[in-house]
């Protein structure tokens, strides 16, 4: 890797931040989960090659809306990697782009 402390697949800087706001005064209570995650450029190698390449830097915001319904019942819509960013996790391994997804907890 290219610099004295470089690890293969280790950005040299990588941010998180979270929002979650939360309406438990209406009738109906919602929650809104915001991340933005910054990842910036690593180093990795080619597993053809062996030749060492900095995988570019990417950011990705996911959000998630839940409503709570009772105690025992809560619906909730997630949509990962909203700006459908082209990013890679390991050299020649994309990331999955935008993904939609529903689900529902229920409590026993």
């Amino acid at each position: 890797p290219e610099g004295e402390n470089a690890i293969a697949g280790q950005p040299d800087l990588q941010a998180r931040w979270t929002t979650l706001l939360h309406s438990p005064l209406s009738k109906l209570p919602l929650d809104l989960r915001s991340t933005l995650r910054w990842v910036g450029a690593r180093p990795d190698q080619d597993p053809r090659s062996l030749a060492w390449q900095n995988l570019d830097p990417y950011l990705r915001w996911d959000l998630r809306l839940s409503v709570e319904r009772r105690r025992d019942l809560a619906l909730w819509l997630q949509m990962d990697n909203v700006l459908d960013s082209n990013a890679q996790g390991r050299l020649g391994y994309p990331l999955p782009g935008r993904e939609m997804w529903i689900g529902m907890r229920l409590g026993i």
